[in-house]
């Protein structure tokens, strides 16, 4: 998984459009609150970064993946 600003070429390629719901300080990692095709999804970046994209509570990003298959963990 990947969170980018804009689109980008490469690996991986499946990318949906996403927006920052909210930003979690844990230590060296930020764990960031997105909002991605109607469902929201946790993603652990480094604070580091965090501050290098300038991520905020409603930046606009880029949500790249390898996988095709998603489950949550509260459907079977």
């Amino acid at each position: 998984m990947a969170v980018h600003l804009a689109a980008t070429g490469g690996s991986p390629r499946n990318a949906l459009p996403a927006s920052v719901r909210t930003l979690e300080p844990r230590g060296e990692v930020v764990r960031v609150a997105l909002r991605v095709a109607g469902q929201d999804l946790l993603a652990d970046l480094t604070a580091h970064a965090v501050a290098e994209l300038g991520l905020a509570g409603t930046s606009a990003v880029r949500h790249a993946f390898c996988t095709v298959t998603l489950e949550r963990p509260d459907q079977p």
